[in-house]
């Protein structure tokens, strides 16, 4: 097998397709010519798929063997509002006639050993092939309760940019097709192409796409969820129980936390610290406090306590989210 094939469907991300073609053209551009990969543009379609944007993109041929080294799969632009997509929106998209034969074509391909890569909603083709059933997997982090009510037997970790599991690559929202991109060149041109593309292009990849969920915004949440968001918010500064919290969703504490599992992969006291992680983040960012009155503000007596949670929520220190000037 021989080259890489990005898949494209209509309303393709006009981002998520540049990246990975200009990630992949780099690696070309910068390894020998003997090592160049060829990269096509495949389709169910014929002739061309247009993108979210209304770029025609032409197609160099079909679902069809043989099959390449590597299919990427890019995400799809498929509601205008992130606030009402729902399970009948992504049914809708899975019977498209253009995007109901990738799920078949994704699985046939990978059981001759080509490596499957999806980003963004298109990771939601990949869930339907059952390829990444009893396997970890990431995807955008605002469709993940609805990810997670229709691919139960898929361990979800929506706080990760990009999970790989053998010849399968999942990655989160739009901007992480740079990381899906570059893993693709480690894959296929080594380590240090990999680096050499990073700093030809500047590219400073985020392992974690957890400092920014906004439950707020994930879509296909059960209303005590959605009550417990809005009243934790409140709160932030003071002290809290699971108890309060399940009183102010008007459910019990048991049930609170078995919404919360099922639906975002969180107890409530994790819940509770992550919407805490994100203010004391904002907070850094956008303010010159100090990180003691930081604290406070959003229920923390222990700065330490607070250092470790943001640590271990986001991977990087307090201090690096602070500007670094103008």
């Amino acid at each position: 097998m021989m080259g890489i094939a990005i898949l494209a469907v209509n309303q393709v991300l006009d981002s998520g397709f540049a990246i990975v073609l200009d990630v992949l053209h780099a690696a070309n551009q910068l390894t020998r010519p003997t090592n160049r990969q060829r990269v096509s543009v495949i389709s169910s379609r014929r002739g061309s798929v247009q993108s979210a944007r209304g770029i025609r993109i032409p197609v160099d041929h079909g679902l069809v063997a043989p099959f390449p080294s590597v299919v990427i799969v890019p995400g799809i632009d498929f509601i205008s509002d992130v606030d009402r997509c729902d399970s009948e929106q992504v049914e809708s998209l899975l019977k498209r006639a253009d995007v109901r034969p990738v799920s078949a074509y994704l699985k046939k391909a990978h059981a001759v050993g080509t490596t499957i890569a999806a980003g963004c909603t298109a990771t939601l083709l990949l869930a339907e092939s059952g390829l990444l059933d009893g396997k970890e997997a990431t995807t955008t982090w605002w469709l993940s309760s609805t990810f997670r009510e229709r691919y139960p037997h898929v361990k979800l970790r929506d706080d990760l940019t990009l999970i790989r599991q053998g010849r399968l690559l999942c990655a989160g929202a739009a901007m992480a097709h740079i990381n899906l991109a570059l893993a693709i060149v480690g894959k296929q041109f080594g380590p240090n192409m990999q680096d050499q593309v990073s700093r030809r292009l500047i590219i400073n990849e985020a392992k974690r796409q957890s400092p920014f969920i906004d439950y707020s915004c994930v879509v296909n949440l059960p209303k005590p969820i959605r009550k417990a968001d809005a009243w934790v918010r409140k709160h932030l500064p003071e002290p809290m129980t699971v108890e309060d919290v399940a009183r102010a969703a008007a459910t019990s504490p048991r049930t609170l936390t078995r919404h919360f599992q099922q639906s975002i992969g969180r107890s409530p006291i994790q819940f509770i610290q992550h919407l805490r992680v994100q203010e004391a983040i904002r907070l850094l960012r956008s303010t010159d406090e100090s990180f003691e009155s930081i604290a406070e503000k959003v229920g923390y007596k222990n700065t330490a306590g607070l250092r470790r949670i943001i640590l271990r929520e986001t991977g990087c220190l307090p201090s690096q989210f602070r500007r670094t000037g103008e």
